[in-house]
């Protein structure tokens, strides 16, 4: 939010009053995320925030006493900063930590502000001591506490020795300020199990989060700051869109736990299609991808790989009549792709607009020939669908060219997906993902990737991460972008002499490094 003026909610936040959208946690972590990926590193935003929480208690008070209660993670880190700035300023500065940064950029401020002078630390490690009658005259002589002891990552009720220390904050009459949001404060329901931080004034970076408004009593005045996050960090898919699309099996799962897939395509003309969808589902980390083709070729999409499991119905295309068979099985899978080599036979296109019909509610994802029977109707296709058109596929679908320039193809997009309950993810040079008012750019991918069979790629990671119970538009920001970036790292290697099949041995490479 680069250039966005500082905003003053006041004593009851209301982020739809001020025009500025709140985020869950989640949300907040895939935007820092991001926007690290963009060049913005860590550090940078810590001394950032650090630098505008420091300013705006200076501009509460005069140069008084201050203790910074700092937790291990960034938050305390946050706070480390806090305290050297206002060290600057004049104040007489006391940091109490729980023990020493668990991340780099947090340890990296620790450092600094041990080698000041004049800032004295205190280090509380068990309930006793924040229970001590000495630790609690501290905090009563002091004009401003500043609370960084928990981030909007954490979860239940805070651990020992902190929930001790939120405690003890209770009878100061210091001013209370939270750092992004009030330590035991749920970020996203405003709820708190055990003890919270009851702040006078929640000072949070970048944006609102979701649970300040139920959390209102224990935000206090909230005043959102910009730290420098660019704006490209919520509008590009990245690195912190997978943080909605991670694997969440147990050690205890079973096969089928984690994810099953049906993929109905193929024809007597086009049998490597599904074959390389249902191999990018699987590689997305599900554990059953099911394949169903016509007879005649199901022995030669078996072979493509082992890992398949093919079965098939009778005939060379896709008609009416085989819907029984086809609905029976997407009745024990968790999500379906339709369309990969399906063909445009006139019985084709019918069986699939019925197909479609029966899966109303089902995770789904469209592509190519199973876009055609939906020309001129894709309202009809609901909220747990998405598809998956090319420019021309796009022009078919609703009778609209999409311009070349970046803005208005994006804008044409998102106005598309307003009027439909569905999730479009349209490819290009730079694809674009919209679905109602949510819309993102994806510029990751290789002008290699023309080779025939990586939009059926796209589509099997699509599918794949819808299979795992994941939503369908965030299904379908990590999966442009995941696709993107194996397709960047087979051209790294082999140049523009990949094949499909090269790009999906790159996927668990991009989860590796970016997941």
């Amino acid at each position: 939010m680069r250039g966005r003026q500082r905003i003053f909610i006041g004593a009851e936040p209301n982020a739809k009053a001020i025009g500025l959208s709140s985020v869950s946690a989640l949300e907040a972590t895939a935007i820092d995320r991001n926007a690290q990926y963009l060049g913005l590193e860590p550090a940078v935003l810590m001394e950032n925030a650090g630098a505008q929480v420091a300013l705006e208690i200076s501009k509460r008070r005069q140069p008084g006493s201050v203790a910074v209660l700092c937790g291990p993670g960034n938050n305390g880190g946050d706070g480390f900063v806090v305290a050297r700035h206002l060290g600057n300023m004049g104040w007489r500065v006391t940091v109490v930590e729980t023990r020493e940064p668990t991340t780099p950029e947090a340890k990296r401020n620790y450092d600094i502000a041990h080698r000041m002078g004049g800032i004295e630390f205190m280090v509380i490690t068990d309930s006793s001591q924040a229970k001590d009658r000495g630790f609690a005259r501290i905090l009563r002589k002091q004009d401003v506490l500043v609370d960084a002891l928990l981030g909007t990552g954490t979860k239940g009720a805070p651990r020992e020795p902190i929930a001790s220390i939120i405690a003890a904050t209770a009878g100061a009459k210091a001013l209370k300020v939270a750092v992004d949001l009030p330590s035991g404060l749920d970020a996203d329901t405003g709820g708190h199990e055990g003890e919270a931080f009851k702040g006078d004034l929640t000072i949070s970076f970048h944006a609102p989060k979701q649970g300040f408004g139920p959390g209102k009593e224990m935000v206090g005045e909230l005043v959102v700051v910009d730290i420098g996050i660019p704006k490209e960090a919520e509008t590009l898919a990245g690195p912190g869109d997978l943080v909605f699309v991670r694997d969440r099996r147990t050690p205890d799962s079973h096969k089928g736990d984690n994810g099953v897939l049906l993929v109905l395509g193929g024809s007597k003309d086009y049998h490597g299609a599904p074959a390389i969808c249902g191999m990018a589902a699987l590689r997305t980390g599900i554990d059953l991808a099911y394949v169903v083709v016509p007879d005649a070729i199901k022995d030669i999409v078996a072979k493509h790989s082992p890992a398949l499991v093919c079965r098939s119905y009778e005939g060379e295309c896709l008609a009416p009549s085989s819907l029984p068979m086809v609905l029976e099985l997407a009745g024990k899978c968790d999500a379906v792709c339709v369309g990969p080599g399906l063909g445009r036979q006139e019985e084709t296109l019918q069986g699939v607009a019925s197909l479609v019909d029966a899966l109303r509610g089902k995770p789904l994802v469209l592509d190519a020939d199973g876009l055609r029977p939906f020309k001129d109707r894709s309202e009809v296709l609901g909220p747990s669908t998405v598809v998956t058109p090319h420019a021309g596929e796009f022009k078919m679908l609703t009778g609209g060219e999409l311009p070349t320039e970046l803005d208005r193809r994006r804008r044409i997009v998102a106005e598309q997906a307003s009027k439909t309950q569905c999730t479009w993810a349209v490819k290009g040079r730079y694809d674009i993902i919209a679905s109602g008012i949510r819309c993102k750019v994806n510029e990751t991918g290789s002008p290699c990737m023309t080779v025939g069979g990586t939009g059926d790629c796209l589509t099997g990671i699509i599918g794949g991460l819808m299979a795992r119970h994941n939503d369908p538009y965030r299904s379908a920001v990590a999966g442009c972008f995941i696709s993107g970036k194996a397709g960047e790292m087979a051209a790294e290697k082999k140049g523009c002499h990949i094949l499909p099949t090269d790009v999906v041995e790159e996927i668990p490479n991009v989860f590796q490094k970016y997941g």
